[in-house]
């Protein structure tokens, strides 16, 4: 495995001997890529392949893009590799990416759909050209073929908020976001991936979609109130009750409330009818007095005799109690006096005889009746009747009106706005009702109790629910949102992810990894002590209104969104995450077997053509592994999932769910096992430190958070059999080593490794410290993908792990260290000396160049024999006829 680390223990005499401070577990290659046909680099892949191998290394990564270049240049490829004696990775399409949530894509990218059935075609390809590799091997291949090397995602950062759509937005599983109709709904149902059967997600989607995108929160509950009565009767009680609050506020005398009660009237005939009977059940009286005489006839005082009801008081005063004649009775009242008040309440009064003595029988009935008081009193009686009449009761069977009557009545004639009205009652079926709640139950389908289908012939609860889905992401008003990339990623599917295992059932199996992602790159917000903000993350909860004066800070899911950049790439990572795990491990694939020796069976032939196979079915089949990477970019066009941490995810997720289908079905791609050849895991990382440099991102950040998170991922979720002492080492399956290169605006930004630079060294040492490249059950490769200082970097990189299997920590690695022209003290010494080109060898050459040049400054100031060639050097050229290049190459040797 070492470089010249054997030999430099030898010198020392130490052959054999283990390194106590370094590392004796180290499996790893060296390597470099066939880079693409640009300058000098031929175009027919062998070539580029022998091309690149003049850099030396054990291990090649193959630049191939189109899966036909397995067939078409696949004879050529195997003789070119097999004579070299190396082996090979790939790297497929650096354009097609795995994370998007477009159905076709734009322009140049790809889109779900079209990277689906490219990647298809090229694991189909790849297949056949690895068991052509076996063939020729007799059984055992010619050559190991490692890992493809896919970038995880080449769109953008999707925007918080999208002006529009720009094309078909599809869910995880590939299916039409806003697509709900019965054959989609029976499509979504036969492969158990309806997302809209799982309660949790659509309580989730309730508060991230629809009250966000709503222009009220009140929008929907018409339309819920149509499937269920439960709601219906809610929603009613609070609007009734919004409707009395607004006319007892707004309706200030009894004019006003006789015109909004009018207005009512027209739109609920029964108003009247009940008018009476709110009139008859008045406690409202006034007594009722007969004049008495003496014997010679003159007034002798008043006797009362009965009581008169408000209603026999009006008649009896000549006004009509009839509701649709109560503003004129009301007028004529106001302007009764009092002698017309006695003449109804003394019923003699109209007697020839008393009216000698009328002042004293006024007095006597002022004592027994205040007749100023009596008219204000029958209109304030009247008022409190039409506000008993307008009322809300908990028993609608007690109403007087209905509630679309007094609204009418309200916004009619006391101008009243409609949104105030359902703004009120919005507020007091919230507070009183549990109204939004009670919508979210709806929304859900958790509880079919809530929906009324026996008034509906043909149909049941269930069927109600999902037409009222259907309903509802079909409106106008969601159709086209429901396509953005931005609902997508930070509203839609941030719902589904956070409850993806609450519910499973044959329509929607329940997923853990989704929500994996969405706890360790999203949910771990809460639990961050790097920042200075409290957060709660729940999805129910969505906004605190953090801007208001309020005295509590803290940020919830919408708040972090529109306030951190970060948290958005996180949520946008997480959503990306998941779209990658589904074309792994959800979508069935239909590969072209047929006619072609590939090692399956007939049962297995007819299963993949008539069914399909997961990709993941595929890889485990045929030892195909992927290391997802992160593609370059520009700080202000970043991509959705580029940090290491998110891809590192991304790739548990996926080797989650292989494990779990494994145990649940007993077999995968037809194993009853997962493939050692990749270590037991269909999906690893590859770490570019150039691509992350290039996204504005500072590599060191990156790296740590990167091993931070893993080795909490060891420690927390055991399933992921993760070494909390190598937490890396299953994870980071190769390194593309390069000096980070961001300014150039010509050639590459793969910066060479110059000897000397100790900052790679530290992030190589500082991997393989945290496990990279001491998996011992699969090797790591480590590349410079290929452009200038070719075999500087190549040897730098075999010099470097020799230092770290010996120990040499980045601290030990300074030029001082190094005592130039003298014998090493040690072995560190010599491989220091060696990084820093101050070995003996370069020393050497470094003194005879001074040698050569020390008498330069007294060139052209002295008279004497020319220094260029000494006189041995002279004579060999004279006397043999050499040419002066020939001697000149051998100068410092």
């Amino acid at each position: 495995m070492g470089f010249i680390l054997d030999a430099v223990k030898k010198s020392f005499g130490n052959e054999g001997e283990s390194n106590s401070d370094g590392y004796d577990d180290l499996n790893y290659m060296i390597g470099n890529s066939s880079a693409m046909d640009v300058g000098e680099v031929p175009t027919p892949l062998d070539q580029r392949i022998g091309y690149a191998s003049q850099v030396g290394g054990s291990v090649m990564e193959l630049q191939i893009t189109n899966p036909s270049t397995f067939n078409l240049e696949g004879d050529e490829m195997i003789a070119t590799i097999d004579q070299l004696g190396i082996d090979v990775t790939l790297h497929s399409d650096m354009n097609a990416g795995y994370a998007s949530a477009q159905k076709s894509g734009q322009g140049e990218q790809y889109g779900y759909d079209t990277v689906e059935e490219y990647f298809t075609n090229y694991l189909q390809e790849l297949a056949a050209f690895k068991k052509e590799v076996e063939r020729r091997g007799n059984g055992e291949p010619l050559f190991h073929i490692g890992r493809i090397n896919p970038h995880i995602s080449t769109s953008m950062l999707p925007p918080l908020e999208e002006r529009m759509e720009t094309d078909v937005g599809v869910d995880p599983f590939g299916f039409t976001t806003n697509d709900y109709d019965e054959t989609s709904r029976k499509k979504r149902n036969h492969h158990s991936q309806n997302i809209y059967k799982n309660p949790g997600f659509l309580r989730n989607l309730y508060y991230t979609l629809f009250l966000e995108t709503a222009s009220y929160p009140f929008q929907f509950y018409q339309t819920f109130a149509s499937y269920s009565d439960k709601f219906d009767r809610r929603w009613k009680e609070a609007q009734h009750k919004a409707a009395e609050q607004i006319f007892r506020d707004e309706a200030k005398d009894i004019e006003e409330k006789i015109g909004a009660v009018l207005v009512a009237r027209s739109q609920d005939q029964g108003t009247g009818t009940n008018w009476r009977e709110v009139l008859s059940n008045s406690d409202w009286e006034m007594p009722v007095f007969r004049a008495t005489k003496d014997a010679s006839d003159d007034y002798d005082g008043l006797d009362r005799v009965r009581s008169m009801s408000l209603e026999d008081f009006m008649e009896s005063m000549g006004n009509r109690p009839r509701l649709n004649f109560l503003d004129d009775s009301v007028f004529e009242i106001r302007n009764t006096g009092q002698r017309e008040i006695a003449g109804v309440i003394v019923k003699n009064l109209s007697d020839p005889d008393l009216h000698s003595d009328m002042d004293a029988l006024m007095s006597d009935l002022e004592d027994e009746v205040d007749l100023d008081s009596v008219v204000s009193g029958v209109i304030e009686e009247l008022d409190d009747l039409l506000l008993k009449l307008w009322e809300d009761t908990d028993d609608e069977d007690e109403r007087y009106m209905t509630q679309e009557a007094k609204w009418a009545g309200l916004q009619s004639h006391l101008e009243v706005k409609q949104i105030r009205l359902l703004e009120n009652a919005y507020q007091i079926g919230k507070q009183e009702y549990g109204i939004e709640e009670l919508a979210e139950d709806v929304f859900s389908g958790d509880d079919l109790s809530l929906f009324d289908a026996e008034d509906r012939e043909g149909i049941d609860e269930e069927y109600m629910h999902e037409d009222l889905v259907q309903r509802l992401i079909n409106d106008e008003r969601f159709q086209r949102e429901m396509w953005k990339e931005s609902t997508i990623f930070y509203q839609i599917i941030p719902a589904w992810m956070a409850a993806s295992s609450n519910d499973d059932h044959d329509a929607h199996k329940g997923w853990e990894a989704p929500e994996f992602i969405w706890e360790v790159l999203v949910e771990k917000w809460e639990e961050r002590d790097d920042i200075d903000i409290d957060v709660e993350i729940d999805l129910k909860n969505v906004r605190n209104g953090v801007y208001d004066d309020n005295d509590d800070d803290t940020y919830h899911y919408m708040d972090l969104l529109e306030h951190s950049d970060e948290f958005r790439m996180d949520v946008a990572a997480a959503t990306s995450a998941c779209y990658a795990w589904a074309h792994f491990t959800q979508r069935k694939s239909h590969f072209n077997v047929r006619g072609r020796d590939l090692g399956l069976d007939s049962d297995e032939v007819e299963e993949v053509e008539n069914e399909g196979w997961t990709w993941i079915d595929w890889m485990n089949r045929f030892g195909i592994g992927v290391n997802l990477e992160s593609m370059n970019g520009s700080p202000q066009n970043k991509l959705r999932i580029f940090r290491s941490k998110d891809i590192a995810v991304a790739a548990h997720a996926i080797n989650m769910t292989a494990r779990q289908r494994l145990d649940e079905e007993g077999e995968l791609g037809g194993l009853d096992h997962l493939s050692s050849e990749i270590d037991e895991r269909p999906a690893k990382f590859t770490i570019d430190m150039e691509h992350v440099a290039s996204l504005g991102v500072d590599p060191e950040w990156d790296m740590e958070r990167f091993i931070e998170q893993e080795k909490e991922l060891a420690s927390d979720y055991s399933e992921l059999e993760l070494d909390s002492d190598k937490p890396i080492a299953k994870t980071l399956r190769q390194y593309h080593l390069m000096d980070p290169g961001v300014e150039g605006q010509r050639g590459t930004h793969h910066g060479s490794f110059k000897r000397g630079n100790t900052l790679i060294y530290e992030w190589l040492h500082w991997f393989v410290e945290n496990g990279f490249a001491r998996n011992p059950g699969e090797r790591a490769t480590i590349l410079f993908e290929l452009a200038e200082h070719k075999g500087e970097s190549s040897y730098m990189m075999r010099l470097s792990m020799d230092m770290i299997a010996l120990g040499v920590t980045p601290e030990e690695l300074d030029p001082s260290n190094v005592n130039p022209g003298e014998n090493y003290r040690s072995e560190k010494e010599a491989l220091i000396a060696r990084f820093f080109g101050m070995d003996r060898s370069s020393y050497d050459r470094e003194w005879a160049k001074i040698e050569e040049h020390a008498f330069d400054p007294l060139d052209g100031l002295l008279q004497t024999e020319d220094f260029d060639n000494t006189s041995t050097g002279s004579g060999a050229i004279d006397q043999a006829g050499n040419r002066p290049m020939e001697w000149k190459s051998e100068e410092y040797k």
